[in-house]
């Protein structure tokens, strides 16, 4: 019955401990979160199309999905699109 969300892993530590888990069982934790959270969220490109951004979203350029120079930006978000970065 744990939220994910801040503290989490936390509260998974606390909850799992060593002697009743081992380091691999707490780490496959936050992935599991990690795609829970992902999973439940409407998709990029359905929040792009629901209202105009006037402001960048903050979570744009956190991952290679949402890279400035991604496909994804291009479509859903041309006005925060960068031609080119380096290093990807």
């Amino acid at each position: 019955g744990l939220q994910i969300g801040g503290g989490f892993m936390r509260q998974v530590r606390e909850r799992v401990g060593v002697t009743r888990g081992c380091t691999h069982l707490i780490e496959m934790m936050s992935y599991i979160a990690t795609t829970a959270f992902q999973t439940m969220n409407p998709t990029w490109e359905e929040v792009a199309l629901k209202k105009p951004v006037k402001e960048k979203p903050h979570y744009l350029d956190t991952c290679v999905a949402l890279r400035g120079d991604g496909e994804v930006i291009r479509r859903s978000w041309p006005e925060f699109y960068v031609k080119e970065k380096s290093g990807i």
